[in-house]
């Protein structure tokens, strides 16, 4: 509970700096995957596997940062891959539902900050996995 608590604290603190500036500092990534060292010990290293995606879409389209991909590859070692998985899931379709709102209300698509949806849906997806 503990570990989670944490994550999403640092999660929430990105979030607001990703929106603000668009960039995310190597300090966050580094402080999620230290997470791993609050009780009880546990490193999930196939959780990093959830950032794949997002790593191949940065690569084959860009539009995905690197700092997007290293929080998510952070993420994965703290909570492991299914939850990992189900994060970045979710964070797409709130991702997606956002884009079509604005579209209808302001007739024209932009790029968002990915964190503050992660963060959300991490805050959703751990609490609901209990």
């Amino acid at each position: 509970m503990m570990r989670e608590a944490a994550v999403l604290v640092i999660l929430m603190t990105c979030a607001v700096g990703d929106a603000r500036t668009r960039t995310i500092p190597n300090a966050f990534p580094l402080a999620i995957a230290a997470c791993c060292l609050i009780p009880p010990l546990s490193v999930h290293p196939t959780g990093a596997l959830a950032a794949l995606p997002l790593l191949f879409a940065a690569l084959a389209c860009g539009g995905v940062g690197g700092g997007d991909v290293k929080v998510v590859a952070a993420l994965g070692l703290v909570v492991g891959p299914v939850r990992a998985f189900l994060i970045l899931t979710a964070a797409l379709a709130f991702l997606v539902a956002w884009d079509a709102l604005m579209r209808l209300v302001r007739r024209g698509g932009r790029a968002y900050p990915f964190v503050p949806f992660l963060s959300v849906a991490a805050f959703v997806t751990l609490c609901v996995m209990r």
